[in-house]
C-alpha cells in the first residue's frame, strides 16, 4: 500500500502531541525533546508503511518514541552530565534555606533513582518508566511491551522491591 505526504501529515499531525509528551518525560528539556520527535517522526516516516498496518498503532509509536530517546540518551549519557550551569540549582540560592535543603534532597534522590533504573534491564526500566512517569495501567504497559498485564504487575513489583532495598542502601537508610 502506498501513502502520500499528506497521510503522514495528517498522522503527523493526529500523533505529535502524543510523542511530545512522550519524549518530555524523558528528556526534561525542550532542545533534546525537539530533537527526540524529529528523530521519532523520520523513523515513523521511514516505516510509514509498516506504522499505518498496525493494529494498535499508539502502542507501536509509544516503542519507536521510547527506543529512540533509550538510544539518544545513551549516545549522549556523558554529554547530558557536563552541564555548567544547572538553572534548578540556581534557583535554590533564592528560596528559604529549609526549602533549598528540601530541593536539593529531593534532586539527590533523583538522580539515585536514575541511576539505578540505568542498570536495571531495559524491560524492567521500560515497565517502572512508563508506570511510575507516565502513569500507565499494566494493561497499557502489557500491550505496548507484548506481554501480559500480570507479567507487567509481576516484573513491576520485583523491580520496584529491588530498587527500593538499593535506594536505601545508597542512601544511607535502615531499619530496626
Amino acid at each position: 500500500m502506498r501513502f502520500s505526504d499528506s497521510d503522514f501529515d495528517k498522522f503527523f499531525h493526529a500523533k505529535k502531541n502524543f510523542v511530545a509528551s512522550i519524549v518530555w518525560k524523558y528528556t526534561r528539556s525542550e532542545d533534546v525533546a525537539n530533537d527526540m520527535i524529529q528523530e521519532t517522526m523520520i523513523r515513523i516516516y521511514t516505516n510509514f508503511e509498516r506504522v499505518i498496518m498496525v493494529e494498535h498503532q499508539n502502542a507501536f509509536v509509544h516503542r519507536i518514541t521510547v527506543n529512540t530517546v533509550i538510544n539518544y540518551l545513551r549516545k549522549n549519557k556523558k554529554a547530558s552530565l557536563e552541564t555548567t550551569f544547572d538553572p534548578e540549582l540556581h534557583d535554590l540560592f533564592f528560596q528559604s534555606s529549609e526549602d533549598a535543603e528540601n530541593a536539593i534532597i529531593a534532586k539527590e534522590v533523583n538522580n539515585v533513582f536514575y541511576s539505578i533504573i540505568d542498570k536495571m534491564t531495559e524491560k524492567r526500566k521500560k515497565i517502572i518508566l512508563m508506570r511510575v512517569i507516565e502513569g500507565k495501567s499494566f494493561n497499557e504497559i502489557g500491550e505496548i511491551l507484548d506481554i501480559t498485564d500480570v507479567n507487567a504487575r509481576n516484573i513491576f513489583s520485583v523491580s520496584m522491591k529491588k530498587l527500593k532495598e538499593e535506594m536505601d542502601k545508597r542512601m544511607g537508610v535502615t531499619y530496626a
